[in-house]
């Protein structure tokens, strides 16, 4: 995550820190399993992170992990349960069609899809998720969207940006 894009993010959630929901980079936690997903970290605009300590969050932000999820509602009404009252979530991911290379800190054996067992059930077997079953879920959840657009972190054409309240 670059500066710029801590920004915006920071705009988008209205905080200047944020819970990143994602995988604990732990040897004991397994990447491609979706337990090991939680809120580990708090995320400040100016890139600072800590350890997540509290027990409320003032926004949350899903970086390029919704694409592994494969109980998008149920996920998403747990996070709204650690959210502050006036907390929103960020999804931001991959829509189909960008090349898995791409990705932010894909380089290496860090993108390879074998070792990722669990998908989005929108997109099976890939590394991206369609915007419209993403939108399902959140529908699906009871949720409202407050705003929709690309990524421009990413790439053109290949990766959104979804605001969401409880």
């Amino acid at each position: 995550m670059c500066e710029p894009e801590a920004e915006v993010i920071s705009k988008m959630i209205d905080s200047d820190a944020w819970c990143m929901f994602g995988p604990d980079f732990s040897p004991t936690l397994p990447f491609s399993e979706e337990d090991s997903f939680g809120l580990f970290f708090l995320v400040y605009k100016n890139l600072t992170v800590v350890p997540m300590q509290a027990s409320k969050c003032p926004g949350i932000v899903l970086r390029f992990v919704y694409h592994h999820i494969t109980t998008g509602p149920a996920i998403l009404q747990m996070l709204a349960g650690s959210l502050s009252p006036s907390g929103n979530i960020l999804i931001i991911d991959q829509e189909i069609g960008g090349p898995i290379k791409n990705l932010p800190g894909c380089a290496g054996a860090g993108c390879n899809l074998t070792a990722l067992s669990t998908f989005h059930p929108g997109n099976p077997d890939a590394h991206a998720v369609p915007q419209t079953f993403v939108m399902q879920d959140i529908a699906d959840a009871g949720m409202n969207v407050i705003t929709q657009q690309p990524w421009i972190f990413f790439g053109e054409g290949y990766a959104y940006a979804i605001t969401v309240s409880p």
